[in-house]
């Protein structure tokens, strides 16, 4: 199949409505209202400042959205090292501060995987999560600060994976982390929509 290359301006992603966004407003509930984390990231147009992956294990092909300091998306499926499909977006300043601040806000900037699995376990109790078929969530954020209680760092960069986000957060939803990395899926799944032209991603 051949690279489709196509340039598209975004203004705003549509986030479905229910599921993990109103799981999302729960958890944020049950936490109680604080001030937010601030801070900022690149604006330099080769900069990459979020990156969102979705693997299937069963045939390795990888489904992911690639934002730049200056605005520029990158939507690319390839399957191993062969890109099947490709779009070119651009999208407003405002627009990827938002996305940002999605990740920021649930945690991600703060993700500790040792903990998040501990308060995963806690939650599933007896209960199992089958991993085998589940997709694999790759997230990268790059900051270049970050301010929260009083503390301020810079130059953050976390990398992220996870496999089964969806499932994890559905009974987790007390875990804010894994209910970042799903709504950040579901972004990069309305982009995909977007891009393609398409009323299901």
């Amino acid at each position: 199949m051949s690279v489709d290359r196509v340039q598209v301006s975004v203004k705003r992603s549509v986030l479905a409505a229910g599921g993990l966004g109103l799981l999302s407003l729960w958890a944020f509930a049950v936490r109680g209202a604080s001030e937010p984390p601030a801070f900022t990231a690149s604006t330099e147009p080769s900069a990459v400042v979020l990156y969102v992956g979705m693997t299937a294990p069963t045939t390795g092909t990888t489904r992911s959205m690639t934002v730049y300091g200056a605005g520029r998306v990158e939507l690319r499926k390839q399957r191993l090292t062969r890109v099947e499909e490709s779009f070119d977006l651009s999208i407003e300043p405002p627009e990827r501060d938002r996305l940002l601040r999605l990740a920021v806000e649930h945690d991600l900037a703060e993700w500790d995987d040792v903990s998040i699995r501990a308060r995963l376990a806690r939650s599933l109790g007896t209960k199992t999560i089958v991993m085998s078929d589940a997709p694999t969530t790759r997230v990268i954020l790059a900051l270049t600060r970050y301010e929260r209680d009083g503390r301020e760092l810079e130059d953050i960069k976390k990398e992220i994976s996870f496999q089964a986000v969806h499932t994890a957060a559905e009974v987790a939803p007390d875990v804010p982390e894994l209910m970042g990395l799903g709504l950040l899926v579901e972004e990069m799944n309305a982009l995909w929509t977007n891009a393609r032209g398409e009323d299901q991603p």
